[in-house]
């Protein structure tokens, strides 16, 4: 497992606050998390302000886990999930 890219909390708070309303924003909130591993940089930061764009109440702590690190891919299923890593676990 590897952690998704650390984004620094001013970037989620400038996604946040200037999440731009484009058809990105009409995907549903679970496809757009299991697109964040994809992509470079920029990729990453459209989909987290699409995320925040669509206004899902889960949208909130998926951000958080991702602005501080917590939010992983699993290689095996490109599932995506909030946890911490407790040595060689998670």
């Amino acid at each position: 497992m590897q952690p998704l890219t650390r984004i620094s909390g001013l970037i989620v708070l400038l996604a946040l606050v200037l999440a731009p309303g484009s058809a990105r924003a009409q995907t549903s909130l679970e496809d757009l998390v299991l697109a964040l591993p994809e992509g470079g940089y920029d990729a990453r930061e459209e989909t987290i302000a699409a995320i925040a764009a669509t206004g899902d109440i889960r949208a909130a702590p998926l951000l958080e886990a991702l602005g501080e690190g917590d939010l992983y891919a699993r290689k095996a299923d490109g599932a995506v999930f909030i946890g911490r890593r407790d040595g060689r676990s998670y």
